[in-house]
């Protein structure tokens, strides 16, 4: 009898000591329907976050990674695929914004010998992709910044997604021919996506629960610099 695929969920932490700790107690509660390998890469925290994750990690029965300096988020998710053995990998923000709760839909879409990997995508009708309370402008202008990729990337890779940008990427290690990635800020979600679609893999988006946070509460992406990034990202996979 066949086992079930195992699942490497990849956790990169930085920084994120208001909500390290009860992410990651709610990973091990939410993983323990099917086969998990949760894997924890910790940038050297300044603000205690360390410590939380060593001891969570020992007492949840977690691997860890413990990185001597921070090197950005995609960094730290290829340092975590690289020690992953899973059949299925999901990468998992350590903010709270994406509840591990969505596990079983996230597998569930993902059951289908041909789907390789699933978006979660954070749009719920008509509403803003994000309404960062008591952040006007910041909403505004990430709301609009992601408008203007989101279009630039379906335009170049002849894609209709809603939500190219989502941190929750699920996919099957065997969908790629090699996992070796190079980006490492944000820009890595766009090489992953870039990638999978260039091997002709089937995506496919299904609605997940989004809670956004302003930069006030701890939000690290920085719209110019890594929306640059994103560009770049996003016409250097496309056409190399």
């Amino acid at each position: 009898m066949n086992q079930p695929p195992s699942v490497s969920i990849i956790i990169p932490v930085y920084n994120e000591i208001q909500t390290v700790e009860l992410l990651l107690r709610t990973v091990a509660e939410e993983s323990k329907g099917f086969r998990a390998e949760v894997i924890v890469v910790e940038s050297n925290s300044t603000d205690g976050t360390r410590q939380v994750v060593e001891r969570e990690c020992k007492r949840l029965g977690f691997g860890v990674i413990l990185q001597d300096e921070p090197l950005g988020k995609g960094a730290a998710v290829r340092a975590g695929i690289s020690a992953s053995t899973g059949d299925i990998l999901i990468i998992q923000d350590a903010d709270l914004e994406y509840s591990p709760s969505d596990y079983h839909i996230l597998l569930k879409a993902l059951e289908p010998a041909h789907i390789g990997a699933v978006l979660g995508s954070r749009h719920k009708g008509s509403l803003p992709l994000r309404n960062m309370h008591g952040e006007t402008f910041n909403t505004l202008y990430t709301n609009l910044g992601h408008r203007v990729l989101s279009f630039l990337f379906n335009v170049l890779y002849g894609t209709d997604f809603r939500d190219q940008f989502t941190m929750w990427k699920v996919f099957k290690r065997d969908v790629l021919p090699s996992l070796e990635f190079e980006s490492n800020r944000f820009d890595f979600d766009q090489e992953l996506l870039a990638r999978l679609i260039r091997t002709g893999t089937t995506i496919i988006e299904i609605p997940i629960s989004y809670h956004s946070r302003g930069y006030k509460s701890g939000k690290k992406i920085r719209p110019v610099l890594d929306g640059v990034l994103a560009i770049v990202a996003i016409f250097k996979f496309r056409f190399r």
